[in-house]
């Protein structure tokens, strides 16, 4: 399951063998879509924690203020 990990997490997401797998930033794991369906609370905290985390980075870079 690394690979699959380090590959959500660099892309959000992964198919295999028709089952779709997320990145959930949360919990720092992939898991299937069906756990996490676009639009549910799990998913707003999800990518709430993933924008914050860019943000971060963009700041401590000097990118934004």
């Amino acid at each position: 399951m690394a690979g699959l990990a380090r590959i959500c997490k660099m892309y959000g997401a992964m198919d295999i063998n028709g089952n779709r797998f997320v990145w959930d930033y949360v919990a720092n794991k992939a898991i299937p879509e069906s756990d996490m369906p676009m639009g549910s609370e799990r998913w707003k905290e999800s990518e709430k924690v993933k924008w914050s985390d860019v943000r971060d980075r963009l700041k401590q870079n000097g990118v934004i203020v």
